[in-house]
């Protein structure tokens, strides 16, 4: 192949309109809503304001929000290879137009308080959009703010701050829903899933210090005395409701009412029956403080708590846990990650754990990395250069696919990294797209086998760190390792 640089797809440009849909109350669809919120707290100055009480930075007001809301422009593109020519890159560019009266403004901006995306600064209690107030992004807010301005490769430098000084980064859990109504889909699977992340991968027990650190791990749970008898792991109605509106895509104290009522009707929690309301059991949730909920066995199996590290592992394996332990458990835990990896039966039952806890996505993208890499150096030459164009032109879709599936927005497995990763691939892959045919575009443009090395190293490391110890916990994981060693001591032995 010759030295210049090989010609990137052609890239087909394609602009649309979107149509905002909704709900048949009217209500835009989750995903419209969160872009139509993105792009209002993008169009705003995030300024300190200032009132009697006291000074507010990155905040903004009543009126601020109306007006900007009165006409805005969104602009949202997605890049795709193209599946009828693997030499093409399709970028598709939809315009969503918003133009609003006052009282319509109004609405959305309630609906944006609902869903906990920003809060009234001054009182931040008071659950209704009132005039001359002023308000400021949740961090549930800032984590959708964030993904949009990453995933459509935006410029918001009066934005950065804001993500710079928050006190800690959430892990939002995107609810399912369906696509045709918008409605939350309450198979049995999506609401497992939710139950999964409602209590977390083991009890979070509350204490006098928790914080909002404890909060992101799950429900915040306690010990309570009714009635002469001592019930563990509980939450009030209204912590529940709370917990699922701060935590997930959930919009509104109804939908997480629909949720919990749910858990209540599949068996995974029970009501601390009041003498007075005997009909309790076989009640919609009471989003309130006073009624109280305990997690029942069947919830404590759909969590998988037993599996997780609260849990002891049994006596039968304590010499393999032995083993496990180390003065760097972290070091330790990267290089069974290694082993789990380079051992297909093992890592064929590390994936099937990671899928029970629904947690796959890291584990799927190592795997695809590591496929990409050997592509890579399978159609270079010892000068590193391509061997021909059509091997070059198959790794930019494979590039570009990795790209949609695990780091664009909504993927099929999204990855949940860090702004300061996700922004330079996305601008990167932009770059690479934008090239077009320009045969003069530097080396530094071009798709090489180290294109996601540093959030390779990312997910490797997290996924050592947190799920790696989880794993080697399980009965399968132990049962397998106690096997291999038996098998070959037998080899040994008849040797």
């Amino acid at each position: 192949m010759s030295s210049s640089h090989p010609r990137v797809p052609q890239v087909q440009r394609l602009r649309s309109s979107h149509v905002m849909e909704t709900t048949r109350s009217g209500r835009p669809f989750v995903k419209d809503l969160h872009d139509m919120f993105s792009t209002l707290i993008i169009s705003i100055p995030m300024e300190t304001h200032r009132n009697s009480s006291g000074n507010y930075p990155n905040s903004f007001t009543t009126e601020e929000a109306i007006a900007n809301l009165g006409s805005l422009k969104l602009t949202r593109s997605h890049h795709m290879p193209d599946q009828n020519d693997s030499t093409k890159i399709i970028t598709t560019t939809t315009i969503t137009k918003f133009k609003m009266s006052k009282s319509t403004a109004k609405t959305a901006c309630q609906t944006f308080l609902d869903a906990r995306l920003f809060e009234n600064l001054l009182d931040p209690n008071n659950q209704s959009f009132k005039d001359k107030s002023i308000y400021g992004l949740t961090l549930k807010g800032i984590h959708i703010l964030e993904k949009f301005i990453t995933i459509n490769n935006l410029k918001a430098p009066n934005l950065l701050k804001i993500f710079s000084t928050r006190s800690t980064k959430i892990r939002l859990f995107s609810v399912e829903r369906n696509h045709e109504t918008d409605s939350i889909t309450l198979s049995k699977q999506n609401i497992e899933s939710i139950f999964r992340r409602f209590v977390g991968s083991k009890p979070n027990v509350l204490n006098e210090i928790s914080s909002l650190t404890e909060r992101n791990l799950g429900i915040e749970l306690k010990d309570f005395n009714y009635n002469n008898k001592k019930y563990n792991y509980t939450f009030s109605g209204m912590a529940a409701c709370d917990w699922l509106c701060d935590f997930t895509s959930i919009i509104s104290k109804k939908e997480a009412k629909k949720i919990v009522t749910e858990f209540i009707r599949r068996g995974f929690i029970n009501p601390i029956i009041n003498d007075n309301d005997k009909d309790h059991h076989h009640s919609k949730l009471k989003c309130s403080k006073s009624n109280h909920y305990y997690i029942l066995e069947k919830g404590k199996k759909i969590a998988l708590w037993n599996r997780n590290n609260f849990r002891k592992t049994s006596t039968n394996f304590s010499n393999f846990s032995k083993k496990s332990e180390s003065i760097n458990e972290n070091t330790s835990n990267i290089k069974k990650l290694q082993q789990i990896l380079d051992d297909q039966n093992l890592c064929s039952l590390f994936m099937n754990f990671l899928k029970s806890i629904l947690c796959e996505e890291n584990l799927l993208f190592l795997l695809e990395v590591q496929k990409f890499k050997i592509k890579y150096n399978s159609i270079i030459n010892e000068n590193g250069e391509y061997k021909n164009q059509k091997d070059y032109d198959d790794l930019i879709v494979d590039a570009f696919r990795i790209y949609n599936n695990y780091l664009a927005s909504s993927s099929p497995h999204e990855l949940n990294i860090d702004f300061s990763l996700r922004q330079p691939m996305t601008q990167y892959m932009n770059s690479i797209a934008d090239s077009r045919n320009d045969l003069n575009h530097s080396q530094q443009n071009s798709i090489t086998g180290h294109l996601y090395d540093k959030i390779q190293d990312v997910i490797y490391r997290l996924t050592a760190i947190d799920s790696v110890p989880k794993f080697i916990k399980t009965k399968e994981y132990l049962n397998y390792i106690q096997n291999n060693e038996s098998d070959s001591t037998s080899d040994t032995g008849s040797s």
